[in-house]
């Protein structure tokens, strides 16, 4: 049975990336007239939810070992844990490869009777590979010509299995081939945030960012683990909210919000309540002098861009160059306090 471990550590620090996998597995969303029968692409929709559950409880399947979980804080960098980052990608590439070969053989095999039929002239399945494939449900029988692999409990799996290998090939990105392929991204199937984060998350509270940002005109886009929202607004100032599941963190969601005309917005601060003053306050960037909002001043003349705002009877002077707000939980506060500023900000 699933269970919500968010926030919380894991057995190793494989398990901590393959449950990435399990608690973002979209909901089922089967796709009319292309080719493979709706019980065709619910069985292959189990079956991959499957494949992930097993791996997660044998890691060695994916010739990974057992080693200590770890993770990054919220506010640490990919640089600032280079070898943990290094560990976690080696990881992750162990689980792409395995699923590399699924993509290989539903690419060369050919769905009939309830079999997947593939030339040997095209690949050759070794012994080792037709043992781990048995772990999975696949058995892998063989003629003279060819391999024909069948699946007793999913007998109807493999016209679907050829679909969601049609799903076109991003070569640079393997881990987004690899998502494409275990979530269907067939006939430009998309998801949302409920559908993909609703095991994990409050889906009241995440439906109504959705559709508060699909009213203001924001355009969705399902990339891997992340759904977000994004809309150009005037002098092509780029807004948008991302909610997304970062397996490398100790508390996995992030909620990102990047706010249009924030240097126009912030000028505004006196005209805010205090709840919207607290927010710009406590969670947007002091200015530090780094000189990036004068960088491009030969004179040495140009002011810098912060202003000094005051909240509470403390003054903090604040970059209006860093226009992004981020939580790892939703609640309805955030809701409202995103709302106001968004609304604020046109």
């Amino acid at each position: 049975m699933f269970e919500n471990k968010l926030g919380q550590s894991f057995e190793s620090l494989g398990k901590r990336m393959i449950y990435s996998y399990l608690a973002t597995y979209p909901v089922f969303k089967p796709v009319t007239n292309c080719g493979a029968s709706e019980l065709s692409q619910r069985q292959m929709y189990d079956f991959l939810y499957e494949t992930i559950e097993i791996i997660y409880d044998d890691l060695s399947l994916i010739n990974t070992e057992e080693e200590p979980d770890e993770c990054c804080e919220w506010w640490q960098l990919n640089k600032d844990r280079p070898e943990l980052i290094l560990r976690m990608q080696k990881i992750e590439k162990k689980l792409i490869d395995f699923f590399d070969y699924y993509l290989k053989i539903g690419m060369l095999g050919e769905a009939t009777d309830n079999t997947l039929i593939i030339s040997k002239a095209d690949m050759r399945i070794q012994q080792k590979t037709k043992e781990k494939l048995s772990r999975f449900g696949l058995v892998c029988d063989e003629s003279k010509d060819s391999y024909v692999i069948s699946h007793s409990k999913y007998s109807e799996l493999f016209p679907a299995w050829k679909l969601h290998c049609s799903v076109p090939k991003e070569n640079i990105v393997r881990s987004r081939n690899m998502m494409n392929f275990l979530h269907g991204k067939f006939c430009s199937k998309q998801y949302t945030a409920v559908e993909m984060f609703g095991k994990i998350c409050n889906q009241e509270q995440i439906a109504e960012l959705e559709s508060y940002f699909l009213q203001k005109g924001y355009t969705p886009v399902n990339n891997e683990m992340n759904v977000m929202y994004e809309k150009v607004y005037p002098k092509k100032q780029k807004a948008q909210m991302q909610i997304y599941y970062d397996w490398r963190k100790k508390n996995q969601m992030v909620f990102y919000f990047k706010v249009p005309h924030f240097t126009t917005l912030i000028k505004s601060y006196g005209n805010m309540d205090d709840e919207l003053k607290g927010l710009i306050f406590e969670r947007t960037k002091t200015c530090d002098g780094c000189g990036y909002c004068t960088q491009t001043d030969k004179t040495g003349k140009r002011p810098r861009l912060a202003l000094p705002l005051e909240f509470n009877g403390e003054t903090l002077v604040k970059c209006p160059l860093f226009p992004v707000i981020a939580w790892n939980y939703t609640d309805e506060t955030m809701i409202r306090i995103v709302k106001k500023l968004f609304d604020m900000a046109k």
